[in-house]
């Protein structure tokens, strides 16, 4: 095992779901005593959980490949894990360390021909994972990469830390948030970018709160796109279901259980795709009910206590970055009635989804990240 030293190769090391995993990532191979560091090509991304490593000599910026290469033959490192970061597979691979990439999300960003380029890339990794059957169907379908060459891992998440009981900060609570006892609270947690389609959610309260005054949406996440929060905030002000959406700035992770415990009755998935949504797992650690578009990881998971909708687009393989781009603006989007109609449905029998989801809290340990790591570790280890 202590053979193994592990670089994870990343665009930027901010906050973010991509972030969270490879950090949780890190911190359980250095539990297990296997060296981990993490490379990073952006040097504006060296933020929030870059703060938060073992040392500040487990990480390195680079800019080319000798800056690159030296650092991974210091630390003497024999596999490197890719996520969304490409830089130098090849070259790696030809200096005799092994290759391994995650495919964390649909890129529908990409046209044809990139999707194709991409594939030529990855396919002098060692080896290629998908972090959802979706993720694994969606590349292999769009790209041409044979099917068995995509295995499947899906992200693990902290459960000890979601389990954990910490004293919620008082801006996290349902009073500090003006919500009464009466309120039924939704919840949304993703980033602002346009796939989160936080605009459409908008639409969706517009239409819940002629019926339901006491429902309220708290919409919680860091910025990441910054025209799209402003496209949103300007949304928000002209809206009729302005008093009823509340945002919560991003918060230190170890809240995270709590505060689905203590603060949120239902969470909220609305999105327009995902890969393996840490959100969608933190749920169901916590217990929670769900609504959530079926994108991503939910047909991955168990069931009860989960109303999954259609997302607002007919088919994920012909959806690009332009279309994204449209519908993420769209107030009023081809699935807001089904999505209402989800609220709706979680509000009429809010005690029997709670009951359902508490069940499937149960399997918690499947989704920790230690499965997650040793997933990963087998297959570091077949490669040699």
């Amino acid at each position: 095992m202590n053979e193994l030293v592990i670089g994870l190769v990343v665009n930027s090391f901010d906050k973010g779901g991509l972030e969270q995993v490879v950090y949780n990532l890190y911190c359980e191979y250095r539990k297990r005593g296997i060296p981990a560091y993490i490379l990073i090509e952006n040097s504006c991304g060296a933020g929030y959980f870059t703060s938060r490593l073992f040392s500040l000599q487990d990480f390195c910026i680079f800019n080319n490949f000798d800056t690159f290469i030296a650092f991974c033959y210091r630390n003497k490192i024999t596999h490197l894990h890719y996520h969304y970061n490409t830089s130098y597979i090849e070259q790696a691979r030809q200096c005799g360390i092994k290759t391994l990439y995650t495919l964390h999300n649909v890129y529908t960003w990409f046209d044809d021909e990139r999707m194709k380029n991409y594939a030529w890339t990855l396919s002098h990794c060692d080896k290629v994972v998908a972090v959802s059957s979706l993720v694994k169907e969606y590349f292999s379908r769009r790209s041409g990469m044979r099917n068995d060459r995509i295995s499947v891992v899906s992200n693990g998440t902290d459960v000890n830390e979601l389990l954990a009981s910490p004293k919620l900060p008082q801006d996290l609570t349902r009073r500090a948030l003006g919500l009464k006892d009466s309120d039924i609270v939704f919840a949304q947690i993703a980033s602002f970018t346009p796939v989160k389609h936080q605009i459409g959610l908008i639409g969706v309260m517009e239409r819940v709160r002629k019926q339901h005054p006491n429902v309220k949406l708290l919409l919680v996440g860091n910025v990441i796109d910054q025209q799209y929060y402003i496209d949103f905030s300007n949304a928000l002000k002209k809206s009729t279901a302005r008093d009823c959406i509340i945002e919560v700035p991003f918060f230190d992770h170890k809240y995270m259980g709590q505060f689905l415990r203590e603060t949120v009755d239902v969470c909220v998935l609305a999105t327009l795709q995902e890969g393996c949504s840490n959100s969608v797992l933190e749920a169901q650690i916590c217990g929670k009910p769900q609504i959530i578009t079926e994108v991503g990881n939910a047909k991955d998971i168990c069931t009860d206590g989960v109303i999954i909708v259609p997302p607002a687009f007919r088919n994920l393989f012909e959806l690009r970055i332009q279309d994204t781009e449209r519908i993420s603006r769209e107030k009023n989007a081809e699935n807001r009635d089904a999505i209402s109609n989800a609220f709706e449905k979680m509000i009429l029998n809010l005690n029997e989804y709670k009951k359902a989801a508490k069940s499937y809290s149960k399997i918690a340990s499947s989704l920790d990240t230690q499965q997650m790591a040793d997933k990963y570790i087998k297959i570091m280890v077949e490669m040699k």
